[in-house]
């Protein structure tokens, strides 16, 4: 394909003789009057060749090649009726490869863009490597066309870092589309994240939040944005993985694959390292997933739950892991929202306990609801006390219908009461 010139000029005699010309010559033609429109066409149509007239309308055709140059290497040639030394010099000093006064012979011209070419050529991979290295963020006017955006996006794949590519996303995510957005952020596992940051991460979750409440309800699309929710476990937070959840939630594959990589079977070769590596590197994001099963709104549907844990617990049996089912569901049900008649855990989940009951699936519940309370304050026994008699509370209010239920709560309660008194024993001997 014959090479493309963009002619930035405002006086219209001028723009039409080299329009003319250049096309005798086999040249496809850009044409613009104003700078800030040259930028955006440079962008959009990556012109093989620049003509520039400095004295434009809106911005200085310096301005111009000095943006031009922050990107590429491609051939500016200044076509300027500027006779001062001083102008020629800051023009080439800014980059461009070469300065024509007007007036001028066409074939003058037509050779200075020939040698232009040849030298510029080899430089402008580097000079596009050399920008999105440096990580400084692109400003694209907003009235930039759509295809701009999209250059962009596609400069920025091939040169820059995660954090560049993350940064841009962010600032672009209005002027492109919900199914262009989310083609462009399953590109960053080819990316280079060697300038993470605090801001990377939040770029990421401002854009997958958006993602998420677009595509929630497309089980497809759902399914491969919890693929990217897994594959950034270690930035995001359980809370932030929207889709992850509903899939756990609504169905125990993924959540059993989990448990396969992690824990041993009862046939697993325990000398076996590179299992090991792998569930080392995949146990930081099974120890997020803290979620009630099948649970949706703050409410869960006993049928629904059965059906979840009675093929959780097939996955496990064929799994050769059975013994884990107590364990692993008791940490799960923990996870329970409260009840409609304000005991906790909520009534589905205490018809599973009731009938699932075992003491490994007492102990694990026991332990995750621990584990919920998370950092407290050192308060002489106080806040122990005061949990010790909600889970007697609790516990009394299930201890008619649910009394395997009750009993968990019982425990909780017990061990508060300990820790209560030993809270204040070593407060009054400090004193």
């Amino acid at each position: 394909m014959n090479d493309l010139i963009m002619i930035v000029e405002d006086d219209p005699y001028i723009s039409h003789f080299l329009q003319m010309s250049f096309e005798q010559e086999g040249y496809r033609i850009l044409m613009t009057t104003k700078g800030h429109e040259a930028l955006s066409l440079f962008y959009s149509h990556q012109p093989d060749i620049v003509i520039l007239d400095l004295g434009l309308p809106d911005i200085d055709g310096l301005e111009v090649i000095q943006e031009i140059r922050k990107i590429s290497s491609k051939p500016i040639i200044v076509v300027s009726t500027r006779l001062e030394e001083q102008e020629k010099i800051k023009a080439l000093d800014l980059g461009a490869n070469d300065y024509v006064v007007k007036p001028f012979y066409m074939g003058e011209l037509l050779a200075r863009i020939r040698v232009a070419k040849r030298l510029s050529k080899k430089e402008d991979e580097e000079i596009k490597k050399m920008y999105w290295s440096r990580n400084i963020r692109l400003r694209i006017s907003d009235k930039a066309e759509h295809k701009v955006f999209m250059w962009a996006l596609d400069e920025c794949k091939k040169y820059g870092s995660l954090h560049t590519y993350l940064e841009l996303l962010y600032d672009i995510r209005d002027k492109i589309s919900f199914q262009e957005l989310y083609n462009a952020i399953f590109a960053i596992s080819n990316l280079k994240g060697d300038v993470a940051s605090s801001m990377t991460d939040y770029y990421l979750e401002e854009i997958l939040k958006e993602l998420q409440e677009a595509f929630i309800m497309d089980d497809e699309k759902c399914a491969e944005l919890a693929t990217l929710e897994w594959m950034c476990r270690n930035v995001l937070e359980w809370e932030q993985m929207k889709c992850m959840q509903k899939i756990m939630k609504n169905d125990p594959t993924f959540y059993a694959q989990l448990v396969r990589i992690i824990y041993k079977a009862d046939d697993d070769d325990p000398s076996d390292k590179k299992k090991r590596e792998l569930a080392n590197k995949m146990y930081s994001g099974f120890d997020k997933a803290k979620f009630c099963p099948t649970e949706k709104d703050g409410k869960v549907s006993y049928e629904n739950l059965k059906n979840w844990i009675e093929k959780f617990k097939e996955l496990l049996v064929s799994q050769k892991q059975e013994r884990l089912f107590g364990n692993l569901v008791g940490r799960l049900l923990a996870y329970s929202p409260i009840g409609e008649d304000g005991y906790s855990p909520c009534e589905a989940v205490r018809k599973i306990i009731e009938e699932y009951h075992s003491d490994s699936l007492k102990t694990s519940y026991v332990v995750a609801e621990e584990n919920k309370r998370g950092v407290h304050t050192v308060d002489a026994g106080k806040s122990e006390l005061i949990l010790h008699h909600r889970y007697k509370k609790n516990a009394e209010g299930l201890q008619e219908q649910y009394p395997r239920t009750a009993e968990i709560y019982f425990t909780l309660s017990d061990i508060y009461k300990r820790e209560a008194d030993f809270e204040r024993k070593r407060a009054e001997d400090e004193w």
